[in-house]
């Protein structure tokens, strides 16, 4: 039987927490310039090592070796990208898409929420949401928790013009409803996990 440190995969969770919190300071430390050259020359090197994976069985047993025991089931026996690929995309085009805040709450959201809703879920039962989702209520309302108190700290520690406190609210809410709705989404299709 697999315990629940193990199901956890606190290596895992814990480089996913470190690379994330690294990644928020960068973008609060360096102009938005050198913060979209540095992430998308990483993401560049990474979209390449994968190429290397699926083009040559050597790279692909030596990226198994080094990075394989944090990885999921599925992304060791699969020559698919791991999740840090997606992870790094998504911060990416957030970096070039939105407002630096935004970009701020969208990585603290993907780095805390997403690893708090496994251990949430762990911690909170196994009763999984219907359907085929592999997600548990416990875990997607602990992500919808965390990202809604994320919300209000980043709104209420960057902000020039204080926000009503119903305002803050209601962002904070919507902020953790669409967490809670991608953690949903996750469970529902293998490639959005």
């Amino acid at each position: 039987k697999i315990s629940c440190l193990e199901r956890l995969n606190l290596q895992r969770k814990a480089q996913h927490i470190f690379t994330g919190l690294a990644l928020a300071q960068i973008f609060l430390l360096f102009s938005e310039q050198t913060c979209i050259l540095a992430l998308g020359a990483g993401t560049l090197a990474l979209f390449l090592l994968q190429m290397g994976r699926w083009a040559n069985d050597a790279v692909n047993v030596e990226f198994l070796r080094v990075f394989g025991q944090m990885m999921k089931e599925e992304e060791r026996t699969s020559r698919r990208p791991p999740a840090a690929f997606y992870f790094l995309i998504g911060l990416f085009f957030c970096l070039v898409s939105f407002p630096r805040r935004l970009t701020l709450l969208c990585t603290l959201i993907a780095t805390l929420a997403d690893p708090m809703a496994a251990v949430g879920g762990l911690l909170g039962g196994p009763q999984l949401l219907s359907g085929p989702s592999t997600k548990t209520l416990a875990g997607s309302t602990t992500c919808g928790l965390v990202a809604c108190l994320l919300a209000v700290a980043v709104v209420r520690t960057t902000s020039e013009e204080l926000l009503t406190r119903a305002d803050t609210l209601v962002l904070g809410l919507l902020s953790g409803l669409s967490a809670a709705s991608c953690e949903v989404a996750g469970g529902l299709f293998v490639y959005l996990d």
